[in-house]
């Protein structure tokens, strides 16, 4: 379940970020979804951690807490969530947004603070339509489009 909404983060991250993904059987791909040790979880509650890419160790995983059982959609919020960490973006203050460093309310938008750190640093999807306040809910990828129905 896990792999399946990951796989469903990153595909809401290619729709905001000019990306393409691909899965790759071998320890030499860009992002790795791993399962984390109990060192990185000290703080109780904490689902999973990211890598920052500015970091000098950075090696593009995503450890999740291996001890968290999840429902399927708050595993795809948090696969988000981390998977804007290793674009770059740092937490955010507003509620709303994907980042937000607290519990994530089911929203899936990314607000215009977040827009403009990933612009510095990635190219956007052309034609993101964007709302009067800056930022964009982005369609959830759904399990149809994952299975290939």
């Amino acid at each position: 379940m896990l792999a399946r909404e990951f796989e469903r983060a990153l595909d809401f991250w290619s729709q905001v970020v000019d990306l393409d993904w691909h899965e790759v059987e071998s320890g030499d791909c860009t992002i790795q979804l791993v399962d984390g040790t109990p060192d990185l979880f000290r703080i109780a509650g904490t689902t999973a951690r990211a890598q920052f890419p500015d970091r000098a160790n950075f090696q593009g995983w995503v450890a999740f807490n291996p001890a968290a059982r999840l429902p399927a959609e708050e595993y795809f919020l948090v696969a988000v969530h981390e998977i804007g960490h290793l674009l770059g973006l740092s937490h955010s203050n507003s509620s709303a947004s994907v980042m937000y460093f607290l519990e994530l309310d089911g929203s899936v938008v990314v607000d215009a603070d977040d827009l403009a750190t990933l612009a510095k640093k990635h190219r956007l999807r052309r034609g993101l339509a964007i709302n009067s306040r800056g930022a964009i809910r982005v369609q959830q990828p759904s399990l149809l489009t994952l299975l290939d129905f």
